[in-house]
């Protein structure tokens, strides 16, 4: 492998471009001992040896990441990517972690799901789990599981309730307009017409 190019990041990092490959980044001091400088012809020992640094710098990354919550496989990938990492090294740091279930995505969408069921509408969650990178199979599963210890449609009927009383709206006193714009405004928040509809009529049975 030859170096193409090598550019500061920061004040203690390179990013090494070889002429065919990723580019990686690695701290000022890794390349300054193992050589690296712009149209060096690196040999197989040194290339061990920053795949062995890569890999070591992306665990210890994931690590500091994964300490204060979860994230989806997208988003570490993202996170990994911005980092300066290659996707043949932050790929398969991923795959051990997911074996490990530290990277555990039908775990994250559960959490989510229970979470959240009192308060938000399914597609208002669905929506923020795909906003995460969750696959539709994790959050379709997340739902199965919740739907067995809660009545999701009953959930989302108080949900509309509490948030017609927020709004004070009385179905025998509101004209046209403010029955729009209440329809409007639990609409947007992800539930159905006819939920709202019947939530609106005064119908919550």
């Amino acid at each position: 492998m030859t170096v193409k190019t090598m550019t500061a990041v920061g004040r203690t990092k390179v990013r090494v471009e070889p002429e065919e490959g990723e580019a990686f980044v690695l701290s000022q001091k890794d390349a300054f001992l193992l050589g690296i400088k712009e149209g060096a012809l690196l040999e197989p020992d040194v290339c061990g040896e920053i795949a062995k640094i890569l890999r070591r710098e992306c665990l210890r990354r994931c690590g500091m990441l994964l300490q204060s919550r979860d994230y989806s496989v997208k988003a570490l990938e993202d996170r990994l990517s911005r980092a300066g990492f290659p996707s043949s090294v932050y790929e398969k740091v991923i795959e051990e972690l997911k074996t490990a279930r530290y990277v555990d995505e039908d775990r994250m969408a559960e959490d989510y799901v229970r979470c959240h069921i009192k308060d938000r509408s399914r597609a208002r969650i669905e929506a923020d789990l795909s906003g995460k990178g969750l696959s539709e199979d994790s959050i379709r599963r997340a739902f199965e599981g919740a739907g067995e210890e809660f009545d999701l449609e009953t959930a989302e009927r108080d949900q509309i309730r509490k948030l017609l009383e927020k709004k004070k709206y009385d179905p025998e006193k509101a004209d046209w307009e403010e029955t729009m714009k209440v329809k409007a405004f639990l609409c947007r928040k992800g539930y159905s017409r006819d939920a709202v509809r019947s939530a609106m009529e005064g119908n919550y049975n």
